[in-house]
């Protein structure tokens, strides 16, 4: 190979080099502490579904004496379902058998159950991610228990995959979508998300706050008063009923609310840029460029505040 043809190749070599070291990082700084990363680049070659295994299981009785569950978890998926039999059963699963003082642990300490990842063993890792290890923690919840609900994670998505109720329910999750996929009764609901999605089927709530930094809000069906507040996302809320004030806010995105045809409300919607639209009949009209009020239906109480910096604001007929 003469050195013209040998430079060339030089140059394609570390031309491919700079493109796969390019797509890795852009792979993890969008996917930082999320599922996508550990689920995809570093599972290529294998399904961690399809290879998920069992490794704990944990069970907890006399549920009259439990008032909260808690869990606070550092790199895994957590799944809430409901148990058929009367205790709380809580299943450790992994793609890979890891040893038993870097799973994930389940204790009850007077009365409050606890699941947590205690090992903050950083040997092996790369990126945050730990030889491909992929953990999930299933929580079975019995219908008896009415007590608190209290998430604490860092890294990993969060789905309810039953319908479920509680007394108050805080959840806090850095990276990671929120889906509540069936209906979620609460008299305090607190959901705190920086990065990833909230969807939610049904909520029930007497109070409810919402805040995301980054990702969009979608809440098909929501009963009770409160705040949904978005940094960078779109917000889509269907209301049914309300039983106080109803506060929506995105910094950039656009809010869309559908509402049952036979709610009274007061409406009072604000934004910088953008454009806001309905197709409901108000009386009481007061607006401008930037600002839209009304009162709809018989005995308007309660009011729908919307506050958009740059987006549009939609509310109209479900």
């Amino acid at each position: 190979m003469n050195d013209k043809k040998w430079i060339k190749f030089r140059m394609f070599i570390w031309s491919l080099i700079a493109v796969l070291l390019s797509i890795f990082l852009i792979f993890n700084v969008f996917s930082w502490g999320g599922s996508y990363f550990n689920n995809n680049i570093m599972n290529w070659g294998f399904s961690t579904n399809n290879n998920m295994k069992k490794i704990n299981e944990y069970e907890f009785d006399d549920i009259d004496s439990i008032k909260n569950i808690t869990t606070n978890i550092n790199n895994s998926d957590v799944v809430l379902g409901k148990n058929n039999k009367d205790n709380i059963k809580v299943i450790v699963k992994s793609n890979k058998g890891i040893k038993d003082k870097n799973s994930i642990k389940a204790d009850k300490n007077l009365d409050t159950v606890s699941i947590e990842d205690k090992s903050n063993n950083t040997k092996g890792k790369f990126f945050g991610i730990t030889k491909g290890i992929f953990m999930e923690v299933e929580v079975l919840i019995p219908d008896s228990y009415k007590g608190n609900l209290n998430i604490d994670n860092n890294v990993g998505d969060l789905s309810f995959v039953s319908s479920l109720e509680f007394h108050n329910v805080d959840i806090n999750v850095k990276t990671g979508d929120v889906d509540i996929n069936q209906k979620l009764i609460a008299n305090k609901l607190v959901i705190n998300n920086k990065v990833g999605d909230l969807d939610a089927k049904t909520l029930i709530v007497k109070d409810l706050s919402i805040e995301g930094k980054t990702g969009d809000i979608e809440i098909e069906e929501l009963e009770g008063k409160g705040s949904l507040d978005s940094d960078v996302g779109d917000i889509d809320c269907g209301i049914e009923k309300l039983s106080g004030d109803l506060k929506l806010r995105s910094r950039v995105g656009d809010v869309d609310i559908s509402i049952n045809r036979d709610l009274s409300f007061l409406f009072e919607g604000n934004k910088k840029m953008g454009e806001i639209e309905s197709d409901l009949e108000f009386n009481n009209v007061s607006q401008s460029s930037k600002h839209f009020s009304g009162k709809y239906g018989k005995t308007p109480n309660n009011l729908i505040s919307v506050d958009v910096k740059t987006g549009d604001i939609g509310i109209y007929q479900k």
